[in-house]
């Protein structure tokens, strides 16, 4: 039930989303607030030298006592503009943005107040833990045209102490200007707060039921005859066409668990989408692009055609489904090259997949639109993906040598089969098995030639995939 009750709320923030914002508290007195003494200066730019603070260090309007803020709270100051939040909810333990819709003054300070509902304890912001700025002019809340582009934008370092079960919690803001240095008036706003640790717990069993549910799915089309729970394993999960396991399929699947599970906490945690950083989707495009080659690149050199892949199938040396029903992807395949001996490039790409995708944990918990990954760790991970799929394209594939080798034995088949059937019998009173007959009319010499190639591509087969051929699954397909 406890985990219901914040999906619920969730499901409701979203679906509720125009209403919410429209919920922030609103002036309770009927006059306008008073504009600030004088005209509002104006942004100083890059080339303008910045005005001396007339604040002294320590300084306040508002004090932090209980006595204080009590006196301060009820309706002795002026109401200020509308708060308004840039997500839904306010993130215990995190940043959280409200804007207030007034022109930037560099000079002027502000103090907040987060007070829960039990009116207990509260908890004063000051100095870095409220930081104001000019508001970006392509900020959602610009672009949509609910703030002016000249808006102040408040950056709260929200106490971790206010953790709670999405309950509802009030924002009250002190405006406070250079020249009297006394609050001018004081803006409020009702939020649901969200806990990092309820997020969690509702986010991270998702991400596991979603990869059971994968695990479950492809057991079903099972041609092992293995347990479905084999399937757990990531290497399994992610196997080639060979059966074998595949590094970067196993790169995109870490990705993708990672990116999902951070956007899905963060719409938890703030009831809003977050937007990738160009780092994310390059990361993204990094592993999707290397998959994609490897994938090529094992089309073009190791797998059977099609022609030798029915031939093996008629003869009895391969099953239906092909070396995937063979082959057991383990995690020695993710760090050995095609021909089973260590790949250093391959277990590059792994260890600084492993940096990245804990570096994307740690510092995209919070937000992932402005998450950056080092241009020189990318530069890595991609030179690691090019060297990986160069070592495909430039290293002899055992299969592609094995469709080789068949290519030659399906020739002398053929040649075997067209002599036997143009050339008149010897011997037509020794009669014989229509192999006997053939081997007479083609030659003995003939099949000497196709069943040595036979027994040489046999042993190819046995050593790549551990099946034993019998001799009678080497002799020539005939019809007499």
């Amino acid at each position: 039930m406890q985990i219901i009750i914040p999906i619920l709320v969730v499901i409701s923030a979203l679906v509720f989303a125009p209403s919410a914002r429209a919920q922030t508290d609103q002036p309770t007195a009927a006059a306008p607030a008073p504009a600030v003494a004088g005209p509002a200066p104006p942004a100083v730019s890059a080339s303008q030298p910045q005005q001396k603070s007339t604040w002294n260090n320590g300084e306040r309007c508002v004090q932090h006592t209980t006595k204080d803020v009590s006196a301060e709270i009820p309706d002795d100051h002026p109401n200020g503009p509308a708060l308004v939040p840039a997500s839904y909810f306010m993130p215990a333990g995190g940043p959280f943005k409200v804007a207030i819709d007034e022109p930037y003054n560099a000079d002027n300070r502000y103090f907040g107040l987060i007070l829960p509902p039990e009116n207990q304890k509260f908890f004063f912001l000051e100095g870095a833990s409220i930081n104001a700025a000019r508001i970006a002019d392509n900020d959602p809340l610009v672009a949509q045209n609910i703030v002016e582009q000249s808006a102040a934008l408040l950056t709260l370092q929200v106490p971790a102490a206010i953790d709670s079960f999405w309950r509802h919690v009030t924002l009250y803001v002190w405006y406070c200007d250079s020249v009297t240095h006394r609050p001018k008036y004081l803006s409020k706003l009702t939020i649901r707060t969200s806990s990092p640790v309820y997020s969690a717990l509702i986010v991270w069993p998702v991400v596991i039921l979603l990869y059971l549910v994968v695990a479950v799915a492809l057991s079903r089309a099972n041609i092992k005859n293995v347990k479905w729970y084999r399937y757990l394993d990531p290497v399994y999960m992610t196997a080639g066409s060979d059966g074998k396991g595949s590094l970067s399929k196993l790169q995109i699947l870490f990705f993708s668990l990672i990116v999902f599970g951070l956007l899905s906490y963060i719409v938890v945690r703030t009831g809003v989408l977050s937007d990738l950083s160009s780092s994310v989707l390059l990361l993204l495009g990094i592993t999707g692009f290397g998959s994609a080659a490897a994938k090529g690149t094992d089309e073009q050199k190791n797998t059977l055609s099609f022609e030798n892949r029915s031939w093996l199938i008629r003869k009895g040396w391969l099953t239906p489904q092909g070396f995937a029903a063979i082959n057991d992807a383990s995690w020695h395949d993710i760090i050995t090259n095609d021909n089973g001996e260590f790949d250093v490039y391959r277990y590059q790409s792994c260890i600084f997949s492993l940096i990245v995708g804990g570096a994307l944990l740690v510092g995209g918990i919070n937000e992932l639109a402005s998450f950056t990954i080092p241009g020189t760790l990318l530069g890595i991970l991609g030179l690691s993906q090019a060297v990986y799929i160069g070592g495909k394209v430039v290293t002899k594939s055992p299969i592609g040598e094995l469709d080789g080798a068949i290519d030659d034995l399906r020739g002398l088949e053929k040649k075997f089969v067209d002599t036997s059937i143009r050339t008149q019998d010897p011997n037509p009173a020794a009669g014989g098995q229509p192999l006997d007959i053939a081997i007479r009319r083609a030659g003995k010499s003939v099949y000497s030639e196709y069943i040595e190639k036979a027994k040489d591509v046999r042993g190819s087969f046995a050593s790549l995939t551990g099946l034993q051929i019998s001799d009678s699954q080497l002799e020539p397909n005939v019809a007499i």
